[in-house]
């Protein structure tokens, strides 16, 4: 028993020392120790280093690393890693840093006790280039412009110079063209200067520091052009309406010449808004061609080079174009007589020099000069009458008008007349004899040469003509006492009169005196009612007024369209009044037809036709060709023609006049300057054949004119 409680008491003293041994151990407890590794691998923002936990203070260290500060005293509360736990040694990467920063460092441990930290230690970060943008430029002119930049960090490292610098090719960099704009970070303006014009340049911003040259975003920049450099060479080659010119660009000025030539005015300082050439683009000399002048007139010339800082003149040159030969018309002959005449002339243009002489010169044989019998009317432009002496009776004479300048004589157009009293009038039918006209050569119809042939030698001189034609021919006196001449055959009276006619037209010096045609008595109306009266020619009976129907021969109306679209769109008969404007024009010129009406074969009124271009072929080559048919045709004076109505004499009665054209897009043209009449030939399947006479020619013209004209209208007798 008693053992057992010695026991007991012997493990109760054993383990209350246990328990004091243990509680003795526990306060001994410390914080851990910890030294810090040299710094390496130092960047602009992160740096190595690391520590050695060499005792954890008898408490196991659960956190471990480095902190660091711009302070003196860098703590846990500051920046730091976390670097594992327990005693050893370990590597840190530090990051986050700041480019040419001085930081302080230092190692630490954590355990139960507390932090303990390591000695201090301090490295700084390397620098970096500055961070900038660079300005937009401003103030651009040929040779020079602003920018600038804005540098919004310096990279760690002071900057040291700072400016804008630029080049011709991208990429810009200061061992080229620079400014040198201070030091510093913010904003800063540069000037740039020594630019050539016209030309594109790149631009960057700079800042230096200790980690080298950063540039900014890069820019374009194009200067402006000057305006071109350029010279005026001589006018040569001066005509009365042309010359030759031009000039040398020898800069551009920076701009591409776009367009170069000369312009001229009749003024000093004369402007591309006047008259110009256009002769290219581009530098060196060019040739430029003047038309146009007029004639002794005198021109200020400069050549004109443009690109895009504006237009810009060479030296100015005057030249004076040469006169040239006067204009002019040959006045209508008129009061013929045996010996003589009246005529006269307009000058229109004195060709740039004073008209010294004019008037008007003759001859027997055709394109008198004044060097043959000429008149002197006086100087000056306008119209001007003379009167022609010393003729031959019976004797063809030829006349143009003269004038006299600088240049030299000019001649109006070529007129003919014949001198004398046998001026015959008209081809009659004579059915019976009538008391003291006619003697009764034994036939029921002949015809008679209607004239005042005053003197007996000019009718038996006619007689002697139609006989040697192997033409039977009388001569007697009417009640007048005149002298008149028959022409008969023993054929019926078809065949008389066709022969008649044709043996007159065979004497072709009484071919623009004699009238061979008859009258017809009766007269043409229409279906719309208005009447016409018609003319024989040769063999042919023609009306002698354009047709002015409004509906085909049948009674069906032919549309009349006033409208350009739905005319040119026609493919059926039409008509309309020229300008669509009747009341004005109808009268005079009548209607104006598209092909498809005359296709119908119903415009003409019932026994007539529209002629074919055979049939306006035999009329022609029955007036002497189509060389002088269309005076024959035209009517006299300008009434209605414009001048000069070359020509025109209306012997035939035709009576043409100028009714112009209603072209296929629907807008009229040429009334006064030429009438044209359809023939009722097909040329194709988009044309027929038309007839034309001009108001400055004799000639009457043949045309293949498209279907949707419309042209005027003349009816033929069946």
């Amino acid at each position: 028993m008693r053992k057992g409680l010695k026991f007991y008491h012997t493990l109760l003293v054993v383990t209350l020392l246990s328990v004091l041994f243990y509680c003795k151990k526990e306060e001994t407890k410390t914080a851990p120790v910890v030294s810090i590794t040299a710094v390496s691998g130092i960047t602009a923002n992160s740096a190595s280093t690391g520590g050695n936990v060499s005792a954890d203070g008898g408490a196991s260290v659960t956190i471990r690393g480095v902190c660091w500060s711009t302070s003196q005293n860098p703590s846990t509360s500051d920046s730091k890693t976390s670097d594992g736990s327990g005693v050893g040694s370990f590597s840190s990467s530090i990051t986050g840093l700041n480019p040419g920063v001085t930081y302080t460092l230092k190692a630490y441990a954590i355990n139960s006790v507390g932090t303990s930290y390591s000695g201090s230690a301090s490295f700084s970060t390397t620098a970096i280039g500055a961070t900038l943008t660079t300005v937009a430029a401003t103030s651009i002119s040929s040779n020079s412009a602003s920018s600038g930049g804005n540098i919004s960090s310096d990279g760690g490292s002071s900057v040291t110079a700072r400016g804008v610098c630029w080049s011709i090719i991208s990429g810009p960099t200061t061992s080229g063209s620079k400014t040198s704009d201070g030091t510093g970070i913010g904003n800063f303006t540069s000037s740039i200067s020594g630019l050539t014009p016209g030309t594109v340049y790149y631009a960057r911003a700079y800042a230096i520091n200790s980690a080298g040259t950063a540039y900014g975003n890069e820019l374009t920049i194009t200067t402006t052009a000057n305006l071109a450099t350029i010279a005026t060479t001589a006018v040569t080659s001066i005509t009365s309406t042309t010359a030759t010119g031009g000039g040398n660009i020898s800069a551009d000025g920076g701009g591409a010449v776009t367009a170069k030539g000369i312009c001229w005015s009749t003024t000093s300082g004369p402007t591309i808004s006047n008259s110009k050439t256009n002769d290219g683009s581009g530098t060196g000399a060019f040739i430029s061609s003047l038309t146009g002048l007029n004639a002794g007139t005198l021109y200020y010339v400069r050549a004109y080079a443009t690109n895009s800082a504006g237009t810009t003149y060479g030296n100015e040159i005057s030249f004076s174009a040469k006169p040239m030969v006067a204009m002019l018309t040959t006045i209508a002959i008129a009061s013929v007589a045996p010996t003589t005449a009246n005529s006269g002339g307009n000058i229109t243009n004195d060709g740039g020099a004073a008209i010294t002489a004019r008037g008007v010169c003759w001859n027997t044989s055709t394109s008198p000069t004044t060097s043959n019998n000429k008149t002197s009317d006086g100087t000056g432009i306008g119209n001007y009458t003379s009167s022609i002496s010393g003729l031959t009776p019976v004797t063809i004479y030829y006349i143009r008008a003269y004038a006299i300048n600088g240049a030299g004589t000019a001649y109006g157009n070529e007129l003919t007349f014949t001198t004398g009293n046998l001026q015959i009038n008209s081809l009659e039918e004579s059915v019976t004899k009538a008391p003291g006209e006619a003697p009764d050569f034994g036939l029921k119809k002949f015809y008679i040469i209607t004239g005042s042939f005053s003197v007996l030698e000019n009718a038996q001189r006619l007689k002697a003509d139609l006989i040697a034609e192997n033409f039977n021919a009388g001569i007697f006196i009417n009640n007048n006492g005149m002298y008149r001449v028959s022409c008969y055959s023993s054929d019926d009276e078809s065949v008389t009169r066709t022969k008649c006619a044709e043996i007159i037209q065979l004497f072709p010096k009484y071919s623009d005196l004699w009238l061979l045609i008859k009258k017809e008595s009766n007269s043409i109306t229409d279906i719309d009612g208005n009447i016409y009266s018609a003319v024989t020619i040769g063999t042919q009976i023609w009306m002698t007024e354009n047709l002015k129907v409004t509906k085909y021969n049948d009674g069906t109306g032919i549309t009349n369209v006033t409208d350009n679209t739905a005319w040119a769109n026609l493919q059926a008969g039409a008509y309309c009044w020229y300008e669509n404007y009747g009341a004005t024009y109808k009268s005079t010129y009548g209607a104006l037809y598209n092909w498809f009406t005359v296709n119908t074969g119903k415009l003409c009124p019932i026994d007539w036709h529209v002629p074919s271009d055979a049939e306006w072929t035999i009329m022609t080559t029955y007036l002497g060709g189509s060389l002088a048919a269309g005076g024959k045709l035209k009517e006299t004076g300008t009434t209605h023609w414009a001048i000069p109505n070359a020509g025109a004499t209306n012997i035939t009665g035709f009576t043409a006049v100028p009714g112009g054209y209603c072209y296929i897009t629907g807008l009229f043209y040429n009334i006064g300057i030429d009438g044209r009449w359809w023939s009722s030939t097909e040329d194709s399947a988009t044309k027929a054949w038309d007839l034309y006479i001009f108001y400055d020619t004799s000639q009457v013209l043949r045309n293949s004119g498209d279907k949707k004209i419309g042209f005027s209208v003349r009816c033929l007798k069946n």
